[in-house]
């Protein structure tokens, strides 16, 4: 893996945040290997970190809803940014009680309508990483676009990540996204659509872009620091 040096300015870890998306469920003939996909990415992020990334802190970020986002972090040993509406703050405790160690709980308005008009600029993301997903996930997509985070679809998996979602948010958007237009992803594998492709293999690639993506933000914001 090629890598990016990463100057110190100080001691301290330089913290990077990616935003996790995705539907709340799995659909389509790649619903097993996607899962296999979400829960590997994890895993594989986490080896990254250790093996290349002394000089930065990824932290996680998602919205607190169950499904593929969650299956994101369950091999993840960093630290996780909850943002979340009020309304499914209780339901999210109960079903997932937060690791005070690892865990942070940022309540964004008593609505999901108001979580999704603030989140896109409540952190500075390094990138957004996306599986499946229905039209909120293409809108999280559309948000984070518009402040010009890069994007990491699985293109292979469909949905929102492959810009096959129609955006139905509050605002009646009736155009569809083109993930493409801000799209950081190379890796090949990333527009498989067989179910018998490699989920370490693509969750593998998927994660070196994610880091990339960090590194890469972290030297730029380094260099505009001098």
């Amino acid at each position: 893996m090629e890598q990016t040096s990463l100057k110190k300015a100080k001691q301290e870890p330089v913290i990077q945040y990616i935003f996790i998306g995705g539907g709340t469920s799995y659909h389509g003939s790649t619903a097993n290997r996607d899962r296999m996909i979400a829960l590997q990415f994890g895993y594989q992020l986490d080896r990254l970190c250790a093996r290349h990334g002394s000089d930065m802190e990824i932290r996680l970020v998602y919205g607190g809803q169950e499904g593929i986002p969650e299956d994101c972090l369950t091999l993840w040993n960093g630290r996780v940014e909850i943002l979340i509406a009020k309304k499914h703050a209780d339901a999210r405790e109960q079903r997932r009680p937060l690791n005070p160690d690892k865990d942070r709980m940022h309540i964004l308005g008593e609505r999901e309508r108001d979580r999704r008009e603030r989140f896109a600029k409540y952190l500075p993301y390094a990138c957004g990483f996306f599986i499946q997903g229905g039209p909120y996930t293409a809108d999280e997509i559309k948000r984070l676009m518009i402040e010009k985070v890069p994007i990491v679809p699985f293109v292979g998996s469909g949905g929102a990540a492959g810009s096959e979602i129609e955006i139905e948010d509050d605002h009646k958007h009736d155009e569809f996204i083109d993930v493409m237009a801000n799209t950081i992803t190379r890796c090949p594998m990333s527009s498989s659509t067989s179910p018998n492709a490699s989920p370490e293999t693509i969750a593998t690639e998927l994660a070196k872009e994610c880091f990339m993506a960090c590194l890469n933000n972290a030297n730029n914001n380094n260099k505009e620091k001098k």
